[in-house]
């Protein structure tokens, strides 16, 4: 047996999660430990997971409106054509260095 000592709102938190699943607080901490102990390669949905739980007891506030599939075809016509440029540019220089 062990004992773990808590601060009064996360102690509160364990208890309300609890009886929403009905289950006991001993129960809910087992599996929280059993999901952090299963590796990334052990739980294919792991970040997922992660990401349900985080979302689940806070909301996430974002520095920038997340944009990516906005501009996908912006960043695949400019950015990611430039990038492009850069390395073929370094492989020739790669290659009349040698």
């Amino acid at each position: 047996m062990f004992t773990l000592t808590l601060d009064d709102k996360t102690a509160a938190r364990l208890q309300e999660i609890a009886r929403e699943q009905n289950r006991s607080p001993n129960d809910v901490v087992r599996d929280w430990v059993e999901q952090v102990a299963v590796t990334p390669t052990g739980n294919p949905n792991w970040l997922k997971q992660m990401a349900e739980n985080v979302e689940k007891d806070r909301e996430i506030v974002w520095k920038d409106e997340p944009d990516l599939s906005e501009r996908s075809r912006e960043i695949l016509n400019n950015e990611f054509a430039d990038y492009l440029m850069k390395r073929m540019q370094q492989n020739d220089n790669d290659e009349h260095t040698d």
